[in-house]
């Protein structure tokens, strides 16, 4: 009975690891057009420029308090 168990066991584990090795695991599907990738490029550079806003606006806030701390200080 233990031999029909682990032939068994073999068997299946064979089985699977020949279904991992046909599944598509970490592949690329590149059927998409180039205009996904543009769209997608257009977006980061979108979110580049209003970070870069958004880090301007923080810095002149905390020049200004900066500019105000000094000359209260002279």
């Amino acid at each position: 009975m233990k031999d029909k168990v682990k032939i068994l066991a073999m068997f299946l584990l064979l089985l699977s690891m020949s279904q991992l090795a046909m599944a598509n695991c970490g592949t690329t599907d590149y059927s998409g057009s180039s205009g996904k990738l543009y769209d997608m490029v257009v977006y980061v550079v979108a979110m580049c420029s209003l970070t870069v806003q958004l880090l301007y606006a923080i810095a002149a806030v905390l020049s200004i308090y900066s500019a105000t701390s000094i000359y209260i200080k002279l």
